[in-house]
């Protein structure tokens, strides 16, 4: 058990970092993390993996290149929205305002 404050410290900064780095290492082996909960569901032949494996790493590329940026584009607009003068047009992404256009939704 840890009972220093430095201890307690230690054990909180390692949990933060781990959990910056947690979300990186989840999504840059996504393949290898769906591929698990595939074979946990299904089951595949040797042949069908190997169909399967060069797919999915086409679609997580396509995603990281395609739609991430996408992503950030639209939450960069969003996080520039004033939220106090805000309507719930606006937010339903049913009206356009000044900082958010409907192009960028699809």
């Amino acid at each position: 058990m840890i009972t220093k404050p430095c201890g307690y410290l230690s054990v909180i900064l390692l949990c933060f970092s781990l959990l910056g780095c947690g979300k990186k290492f989840v999504y840059d082996n996504l393949d290898w993390f769906l591929l698990g909960q595939l074979d946990d569901l299904i089951s595949l032949s040797r042949s069908q993996e190997l169909l399967v494996e060069p797919a999915l790493g086409s679609l997580l590329d396509w995603h990281k290149q395609e739609e991430l940026p996408q992503y950030a584009v639209q939450l960069e607009r969003l996080s520039s929205l004033n939220l106090n003068q805000l309507t719930i047009e606006e937010y339903q992404g049913r009206a356009p305002c000044a900082s958010f256009d409907d192009a960028t939704l699809s």
